[in-house]
């Protein structure tokens, strides 16, 4: 097959979700293509752009903006010239504005759609209201929505959107080398996220105040930064926060971990989260539906959102276990994601939604 990804927003999951699966596809003898945006570039992604190239991706950058813009008709029309120029027979949009873009030209091609978590599942009031009917204005131009979870399938029915076809392609990790907490003389929490309302990371810095000997290292930038130090010498932790900003290996420091924490508000299904436990490192993370995962039933404790009480008796009780104890929890949560959210099966499932819809046409 010849694929075309589109996206907007190349950082975070989604740039970690290229990371995999365009390689993966690749190898699997598929022709790929990516028409990319820079403006809300992850600082490493040049690199990935070589990494692709040099595994034989077709790339084409076309400027986009997060917000609506009276050039995204241009930038809808390159998207559709690249998809021509190309010869792709599927085109897969990623992230909201993506989709957008890549479903606003006529419909010459199947396009399908991954959101990455719904827009909407972040806000309240209008704002949601029009969120929602955004997603709705481009349901008929989508030949299916591929979620990256069964929970983001639930968010989407829940909302009554009704896409002709619905596929679950769960996010996937690879094998890599297990954790290997670093023994430091505080328990050490680690979490790497975007500084952004929607990763939490104002609870859990009030939750840090409720755990005496604790210390977290927080992984990322984003523009709470400011906000969230204040917040630290607000609660008095300031001395027990250490915002290490954005760390390219960051997957691999946060395996030092003695625990890993995502207490986000709401998620698709984070590779962060993934990765964290693939290491065998265990993690508390926020009750959102992009952060249940069925098959795993040991080294994952989920508490409610936006709860830093909550939060911080979980975090004790992590901390009041010995690192054998833990060890073990990880390394059940480790054969749990090899077994049910590995890189292939993802991969398998992607392509089992492209021919699908494939044969629609």
């Amino acid at each position: 097959m010849r694929i075309l990804h589109v996206v907007e927003a190349t950082g975070g999951g989604v740039r970690r979700h290229l990371q995999l699966v365009l390689p993966g596809l690749r190898a699997r003898g598929h022709e790929v293509a990516l028409a990319y945006s820079l403006r809300r570039a992850d600082p490493g992604f040049s690199q990935d752009l070589a990494q692709f190239e040099a595994a034989g991706i077709v790339l084409r950058e076309i400027p986009m903006r997060r917000l609506p813009a009276p050039a995204d008709r241009a930038a809808a029309r390159k998207v559709a010239e690249f998809a021509t120029d190309f010869g792709a027979e599927i085109m897969h949009c990623h992230g909201t504005k993506a989709g957008i873009l890549g479903r606003m030209q006529r419909r010459i091609r199947p396009v399908v759609y991954s959101p990455h978590a719904f827009l909407f599942q972040g806000a309240t009031g209008f704002k949601r209201i029009l969120l929602l009917m955004l997603e709705n204005m481009f349901v008929r131009q989508t030949a299916a929505l591929i979620c990256v979870s069964e929970a983001e399938e639930q968010v989407a029915r829940a909302a009554d959107l009704r896409f002709a076809k619905v596929a679950i392609a769960r996010n996937g990790v690879p094998i890599t080398s297990p954790a290997n907490p670093a023994g430091f003389a505080e328990f050490a929490i680690g979490c790497a996220a975007r500084l952004a309302p929607q990763k939490g990371i104002d609870v859990l810095i009030r939750a840090l105040g409720q755990v005496p000997g604790a210390r977290l290292t927080l992984w990322g930038d984003g523009p709470l930064l400011a906000e969230l130090q204040a917040l630290a010498v607000a609660e008095g932790v300031a001395d027990r926060v250490d915002f290490a900003g954005f760390a390219e290996d960051a997957r691999e420091q946060v395996k030092n971990m003695d625990l890993g924490v995502l207490p986000s508000r709401f998620e698709g299904l984070s590779y962060q989260l993934l990765e964290m436990l693939e290491a065998g490192l265990p993690v508390v993370a926020s009750d959102v539906p992009g952060n249940r995962l069925p098959a795993i039933d040991a080294g994952l404790t989920l508490v409610l959102p936006d709860d830093a009480v909550a939060l911080a008796a979980a975090l004790r009780h992590q901390q009041a276990l010995t690192p054998a104890e833990r060890s073990a929890c990880g390394a059940q949560a480790r054969a749990g994601i090899h077994e049910h959210y590995s890189l292939e099966s993802q991969l398998a499932a992607l392509e089992t939604a492209y021919r699908d819809v494939m044969r629609m046409k």
